[in-house]
Formats: structure tokens, sequence, C-alpha cells
């Protein structure tokens, strides 16, 4: 805990269901929760633009289709 970032970070609140936080501090007893929701939040991103990424726009898709 206590980890230094080296990118701004921005306070918001945030519900988990009951017992998760629980699950992460014994998954992750050296970490801490914040850190750990912070890198799936961030790993989740860089999937979804990864995904999006590969799509093609869809003015191309449309003069494919023609």
């Amino acid at each position: 805990m206590g980890t230094k970032v080296n990118e701004k970070l921005e306070i918001v609140t945030m519900r988990l269901f009951e017992g998760d936080k629980k699950k992460l501090d014994e998954f992750y007893p050296d970490v801490g929760y914040n850190q750990i929701v912070r890198t799936l939040v961030r790993r989740h991103i860089k999937r979804l633009e990864e995904k999006l990424s590969h799509k093609l726009p869809k003015e191309e898709l449309d003069d494919q289709a023609l």
C-alpha cells in the first residue's frame, strides 16, 4: 500500500458488491484494493480500445457493401 503513482489520480466513489473488497484484500494482501481496482479498470479500457481500433469505420463498411 502507499505505492507512488506516476499519473494524476481522480478521486471517485465506488460501491463494490459485499465481500469483494475482502476477497481482493485476501488475494493481494500487500497491494491494496485501490491499486488492484485501478489496474483492472485500466486493463479493461486498454482491451476495449484495442478491439475498437481493429474495427473499420462505418463509412468504410458502407463503401464495401456497395
